[in-house]
């Protein structure tokens, strides 16, 4: 499904989620080369596990390419202003994948999108871009995820769940079948969702329920 590809790979984020995105490419034997790009003062012309760190993504650019992008930030509001400034500048999007993820061949994942060790996609289901589906988390068959989605370590989506643009599915949590998560929802770790979670919402135990403050 992942076609290897002859590019270096442009990390955009040196920090934990960095590493592990990292980690999966290097894995995964797609690239030849790496660096990262870290605003955060002081990492420039440091090294993370034997990856440059550069300040601007203009600095990559003046190495050697081809170069590929992926967006390795939590925040999907930072990662939609990154994708941005990265499309502005005419750098195609990567697809991550770690090896020990188990991807069915008629998955279909979106550009940008990484799938970390451990992970399972069944058959049927889509992933859209730039969405995080962390390390031991399974998205059972006919699952639609949208953009910049993030399915935390050792979440499970029985099948036919919808998970809307931008929503967190916390840590450890379960979705029923046929489940829809809105836009933007946030479903707290170890929650087990029984019912659809209206965008923006934030619920949290067993069964989930909104949580003090939260839309729904």
């Amino acid at each position: 499904m992942l076609e290897a590809a002859k590019a270096k790979l442009l990390i955009y984020g040196a920090g934990g989620h960095g590493r592990v995105v990292l980690d999966a490419a290097r894995a995964s034997g797609c690239f030849c080369g790496y660096a990262f790009v870290d605003e955060a003062e002081g990492l420039a012309g440091k090294q993370v596990d034997g990856v440059a760190v550069y300040a601007t993504p203009d600095e990559v650019l003046c190495e050697e390419g081809p170069w590929q992008a992926v967006i390795a930030l939590g925040d999907p509001r930072l990662r939609i202003e990154a994708v941005q400034r990265i499309s502005q500048m005419g750098i195609p999007f990567a697809t991550v994948a770690h090896p020990f993820a188990w991807l069915s061949e008629v998955a279909t994942i979106g550009e940008g999108t990484v799938v970390f060790a451990g992970a399972i996609i069944q058959p049927g289901t889509y992933i859209g871009k730039h969405s995080i589906i962390n390390t031991s988390s399974s998205v059972d068959h006919d699952c639609r995820i949208g953009d910049f989605a993030h399915i935390s370590p050792g979440a499970h989506l029985a099948g036919r769940v919808t998970v809307g643009r931008s929503a967190h599915v916390g840590m450890g949590a379960s979705v029923i079948p046929g489940v829809v998560i809105g836009e933007e929802a946030v479903v707290g770790a170890g929650a087990v969702v029984v019912r659809d979670v209206p965008g923006g919402a934030t619920v949290v135990g067993v069964p989930a329920k909104p949580n003090a403050g939260s839309g729904g």
